[in-house]
Parts: structure tokens; sequence; C-alpha cells
């Protein structure tokens, strides 16, 4: 996502030109392809910022299990819906508005390309990639799981049968055989139950392995890029007043949206009462970006965002996360919810909002 960091700089840059116009005294010079930023270390401010997006990252993702389990907590059923279409329109946003288009501008209009990368713009194919690798896997998945079922179903029915089949001239048979029944019909309905919980983890599993891919990419850029620059982009903890009131939160919020967005469906694995599974998601999400954000620190000197080959793997990464989260949030999520709600495009419009602000 290194072409939105980018935004964010051009933008800064504006900011600098328009105060250079009552000030004459400062100089500023844009940085060119593959130039090393200026790194001044800013590493009290760069390691804060490793647990204060987890934190961020971690109440959004968590809000919607909190408030699920926390009996005091409960939510009514209206609040519970305008959670999950809010984050549907989160998912979507976050692949048009935060992924699309700077994966074609990375791919297509960089000045960075170089080689075959140069001759023909790879995003529209590495979406298509990643929407049809997805929609294959899910295909197989799902035929695999439900196979397994069929012939577990078959099993329960063939031993109804048998059971029924018992002597019902004798009454205590009868009763057992009824018992029976009835514990057969129980292992049916808990096949059901088993079959709809892999079906919502393989969503959340897409959606997970959709957001990881971009986050990774932010972790590292906020880690390497140049001190103005990330003071820019982690300007809500440093609070640096010349810049507060034009850029608002922008990274936090995007953190934290994303997080309501998947722990908006974790809201279906929750109702299975298997809390491993959600503590389990919503924990890789709350620490990749804080995670990626120390391995390009520790690994500094030998990540250049602004390098040709960094331009072209945030492209790839981008393109991919694109293909992977519109085929989740198009098919997965909203044919799903077969009715786009008006909490589903007040999703769409804060996501839309939040790209005005990149």
């Amino acid at each position: 996502m290194i072409n939105t960091f980018t935004l964010l700089r051009r933008f800064d840059e504006h900011l600098d030109d328009h105060d250079h116009d009552h000030d004459h005294g400062h100089h500023h010079h844009h940085l060119g392809c593959g130039v090393k930023e200026d790194y001044d270390g800013n590493m009290g401010l760069r390691i804060s910022s490793i647990f204060v997006i987890m934190l961020f990252s971690s109440l959004g993702v968590f809000f919607p299990l909190i408030v699920t389990k926390v009996k005091r907590l409960k939510i009514s059923q209206p609040l519970t819906h305008f959670i999950k279409f809010f984050g549907t329109g989160i998912i979507i946003g976050t692949a048009f508005v935060h992924l699309l288009l700077p994966a074609f501008m990375e791919l297509g209009s960089s000045p960075c390309l170089y080689g075959i990368w140069e001759t023909y713009n790879f995003a529209p194919v590495l979406i298509m990639v990643g929407m049809l690798t997805i929609f294959l896997l899910e295909l197989f998945s799902l035929r695999h799981i439900s196979l397994k079922c069929a012939a577990n179903s078959i099993d329960i029915t063939s031993t109804s049968q048998t059971n029924i089949s018992t002597d019902d001239k004798n009454p205590l048979e009868v009763q057992k055989s009824l018992s029976s029944g009835a514990k057969n019909d129980f292992e049916k309905q808990n096949l059901i139950k088993k079959y709809m919980l892999k079906k919502d983890l393989l969503t959340v599993i897409i959606l997970e392995f959709g957001i990881i891919f971009h986050s990774i990419i932010i972790g590292f850029t906020l880690a390497v890029t140049g001190n103005k620059e990330f003071i820019t982009l982690y300007i809500v903890i440093s609070f640096h007043r010349k810049h507060f009131v034009k850029i608002i939160s922008l990274f936090i919020l995007l953190e934290m949206f994303e997080g309501l967005g998947l722990g908006a469906r974790l809201f279906d694995i929750a109702q299975y009462n298997n809390l491993s599974y959600n503590i389990l998601f919503a924990f890789i999400y709350s620490v990749i970006t804080s995670v990626s954000i120390a391995i390009g620190l520790a690994a500094k000197a030998l990540y250049n965002p602004t390098s040709p080959t960094a331009v072209i793997i945030s492209g790839i990464f981008d393109s991919l996360s694109s293909g992977i989260l519109l085929y989740a949030g198009l098919v997965e999520l909203l044919a799903e919810d077969f009715i786009i709600n008006s909490e589903l495009r007040n999703g769409f419009v804060t996501m839309a909002i939040i790209g005005i602000w990149v």
C-alpha cells in the first residue's frame, strides 16, 4: 500500500508549499524513485506506534466480540445487523478505495517500474488471479465439507432406520427406538451446525488473508519511512499541531474500521460458541501490522519503500488483496446479506471519506 503513503506525502508537501508562501526561507524537494528517505530515528515514537496501533486495531476487531459475549452489554438485533452490514461496507470500501486504485497506480503509472512491468499494467490480471484463486479454493473446500457432511448424514439416517425397525410390540424397545430417533435428529442438527461453522470460518479466513497482505506492507512502510512522513502518518499519536487539523487520524481510523469489518463477521462464528476461533482470528489481525512495524524497524537498512522492487511488491500485494476482498465482500458478504441496507451504504461512505482524506 505504498502508493497510499505516497499520496499522503504529496499532500504533506502541498501543505509545506502552502506554508512556503508565508515563509520563503523554507525549501522542499521531491524524493526521486529509489532515493532513500531521510531517516533520523525518532525511535521512541516509532516503537510506541507498535503498541498504539495494536491497541486501536484490537479495539476495532474485538468490539463486536465483546458486545456479543458480555451479558451486560447485550445488544439488540437491529444493532447487530447494523454492525454486520456496516462491516460489509468497510470491507468492500477498503478493496475499492484503498487497494484497487493504488494497485493500478503502482503497477501502471509509477516511474519506478522497469523491465516487463513497464510494458504492461499487471494490476487487472493480478486482481483477477486473486479473485479466481479464492473462488476455486472456496469451491473445492465447500465441496469437501459438503461430501463429508453428506457421508455422516447417511450414517445417521441408516442408524435411525435400523433402530425404527425394532420390534414395535415391546414397549421398552419402542421407547428405545424413539429415544434413538430423537438422538439422531439432534446429531443431524449438530451436523448442520458444524457445516455452517466451517462455511463461516472459510469466509473469515478469506477476509483475514486479504487484509493481512496489505497490513504487512503498511507496517513495513510505517517503520522505515522518513521522519516527516512518519509524523504525518502517525499524527494521531504524536499530535503534531501543524497538520493535526488537516490530516485527521487517518491511519488509526483505517486500522480500526478494517478491524470492525472483520470483527463484525466474527459474529457469525460467535453464535456457535467457538470462542477460540474468534480470539485467534481477532488476535492475528490486531498484531499483524505491529509485528510488521517491528520487523521493519529491525531490517530498516534492507528495506526502502521507494525502491522499484518495493513499489512492484506493494503493487502485487495491493492487487491480490483487492481481488480477495472484492470477492469476499461482494460474494461472501453482500450476496449472503441479499439486500443493500442503509447501514451498508454508511460503510461505503465512511471508507470513501477516508479515501478523500488520503
